[in-house]
């Protein structure tokens, strides 16, 4: 081995500092949540500390995993902290997995580089922190199943069932992602005891049955869940690999992280074609091909294909793609176990070294591409708010930001999406004022009666959001001419 244990583990501590660093630093660059989401966990930790349960029906651990930081702080605050830690610990099981696959702890430390400074990674961490925690424990959940499947014990059984538990009150796709890249171990465990009918494989077949039921009931297939997967794909072919499409036609491709490890994936599959027993588990024998590197390969077929719908920012899709970096990571440290063997005992540290630090060093630290800021002058307007609109009503907004932006200042439920049946006595309509034409203003201005209470009359806020009543939302409506476009084409 080229490293001594207590070496890899100060530098595995060392890439969690600087991980956790670089996160929490460009988080704290503003004292405003940060991210399409931001506002929503802090109303989901504010809420845990104030009554116990969540503002929001939703996967529960991550929301508890910041309720001690934000303790300590503020909701804010604490959402950065355990954002930028629940992310960055992504380097713990990237170790642990990558040096049991290949007996060697500096292909682990490598391999935790690599995600300790994975552009997705941090772009996680902005955007979309549950999915960012639950890959972390994802990886954690493979690293036990390894360990339980080199040396079966209740015990380690246990471990990697209760991490796989966690994961799925993490995060849903996280856990389906759990699921897909351990397919192939199961099954390689299920065809070893084919043949005892003991208890070990009735256990394992109901436990994966169970949480896959549980995952299922939890999703509940709702029309929004079903209308997510209805999205995921489309006609159109796309092989520039990119993870986002944005609205204006830019694509963003994180470091090329998804190209980077289908790349990859398609050395570690030709290595053992022509190779019987390279890139394999060492512990299983050296000559037996590891199964969870099977189940990264198909991870990898699966986000490169390029039918996959990367164009809506919330879709599944995206959230696939941004998966990426956990192979890219496993990969690229068995990659490295099989260049050490051409290194000479002594150069190995060295080289290990210098990985680690050029990967530190030059990777960018802080890609900013995607990531949602919020914007001085609607921060002010929401601000505003606060005491104009009930706690008890319901605001219908024209984006998702701007809706868990006024819940929480408000405390009033706020959405996007239009209910199907809507009290008018208690709604109200709260749009950008830039997404207000000129007719909509003409027909406000048309329509106003004098039977109209002073609270129904539209309020601007710092010249940023524009407040209404339902009333005299619909009435407005009527005098707005078909061609006309109103705010909110989904209104």
């Amino acid at each position: 081995m080229s490293t001594s244990p207590r070496v890899a583990g100060w530098v595995v501590l060392g890439c969690f500092v600087w991980a956790f660093a670089v996160r929490f630093r460009f988080l704290s660059e503003t004292p405003y949540p940060v991210g399409v989401d931001g506002y929503y966990y802090a109303i989901q930790v504010r809420s845990l500390l104030e009554s116990g349960h969540l503002f929001y029906p939703a996967s529960p651990l991550v929301f508890w995993w910041m309720v001690p930081f934000t303790a300590l702080t503020d909701p804010i605050v604490g959402v950065k902290l355990g954002a930028a830690a629940g992310t960055a610990a992504i380097v713990f099981p990237a170790y642990l997995l990558i040096r049991r696959l290949t007996d060697d702890r500096s292909a682990g430390v490598v391999g935790a580089a690599v995600a300790a400074t994975s552009a997705q990674s941090f772009y996680l961490s902005t955007e979309f922190i549950k999915q960012g925690v639950g890959l972390s424990l994802t990886l954690g959940f493979l690293a036990a199943l390894l360990a339980a499947m080199e040396r079966p014990s209740r015990l380690r059984v246990m471990v990697a069932f209760g991490l796989l538990g966690l994961t799925l009150l993490a995060h849903k796709l996280a856990f389906a992602v759990a699921l897909l890249v351990a397919l192939p171990a199961v099954a390689r465990i299920a065809w070893r005891w084919r043949h005892l009918g003991t208890w070990k494989g009735t256990l394992i077949a109901t436990g994966l049955l169970g949480m896959g039921l549980v995952w299922v009931m939890g999703s509940k297939l709702e029309t929004e869940a079903l209308l997510l997967l209805s999205h995921t794909f489309h006609a159109g072919t796309d092989f520039s690999l990119a993870t986002l499409v944005r609205a204006n036609g830019a694509r963003l491709f994180f470091q090329h992280e998804v190209r980077m490890a289908a790349l990859l994936a398609v050395v570690i599959a030709g290595l053992w074609f022509r190779f019987q027993g390279a890139v394999s588990a060492r512990r299983e024998g050296g000559e037996e091909r590891s199964p969870v590197v099977v189940g990264f390969v198909l991870l990898c077929v699966l986000l490169a294909l390029p039918w996959l719908n990367v164009e809506d920012r919330q879709g599944l899709a995206m959230r696939l793609r941004l998966t990426a970096f956990l192979p890219l990571a496993v990969f690229s440290g068995l990659l490295f176990a099989q260049m050490l063997e051409f290194v000479p005992e002594k150069m190995r540290a060295l080289v290990c070294a210098a990985s680690v630090a050029t990967l530190l060093l030059v990777r960018p630290s802080q890609p900013r591409d995607g990531t949602v800021i919020v914007m001085e002058d609607r921060a002010g307007a929401a601000r505003e708010l606060e005491g104009v609109i009930p706690s008890g009503a319901l605001v219908i907004t024209t984006d998702r930001h701007l809706a868990f932006m006024t819940t929480w200042h408000t405390r009033a439920s706020a959405r996007k999406s239009v209910p199907l049946r809507i009290e008018p006595e208690r709604t109200y309509r709260l749009m950008a004022m830039a997404a207000v034409d000129g007719p909509f203003w003409d027909a406000l201005d048309s329509c106003r009666s004098a039977t109209w209470e002073p609270g129904e009359v539209p309020r601007v806020f710092s010249d940023a959001l524009v407040l209404l009543t339902e009333r005299c939302f619909q009435e407005a409506r009527r005098h707005v001419s078909a061609s006309a476009r109103l705010p909110g084409r989904e209104w």
